[in-house]
């Protein structure tokens, strides 16, 4: 039989923060990959065409053709009839910009072509096409 000493005895409690530690990384990665994804290129969601060769472009000024012909400028609506007009003042504005022509690959060819020839017809020689990489 035992018999007590009267006296009590105390375990050292301990907190094990390696499973805590594990969560928070866990989280932290969880959140840095969803934000990730959600980033949005600058313009509007189209479906851009492939191609091999291509160089990334610092200026921002976009016309975007969606795959119904729709334009966009800058992501603002833009009437067909207005084109010309917001050319040539962004020609006037900004006479080294370039122009990134964004279109879905589905929109029809002769929408682009109209779009190169009125930047021809007032001399605009800064427009660039944006593709993905294939």
């Amino acid at each position: 039989m035992k018999i007590s000493s009267g006296r009590l005895v105390r375990k050292k409690v301990e907190i094990n923060l390696i499973p805590l530690l594990d969560s928070i990384f866990i989280l932290i990665f969880f959140f840095m990959f969803a934000l990730t994804t959600m980033v949005k290129r600058s313009g509007l969601s189209v479906a851009l065409p492939t191609a091999s060769t291509g160089n990334k472009v610092q200026e921002k000024t976009t016309l975007t053709v969606s795959k119904d012909g729709a334009l966009f400028w800058n992501k603002e609506p833009l009437l067909q009839e207005n084109l010309k007009a917001q050319l040539k003042s962004f020609k006037d504005s900004k006479p080294d910009a370039n122009l990134i022509i964004r279109g879905d690959k589905n929109t029809p060819f002769s929408s682009v072509v109209e779009i190169l020839d009125m930047a021809e017809s007032i001399q605009l020689r800064r427009v660039t096409i944006e593709t993905e990489r294939k």
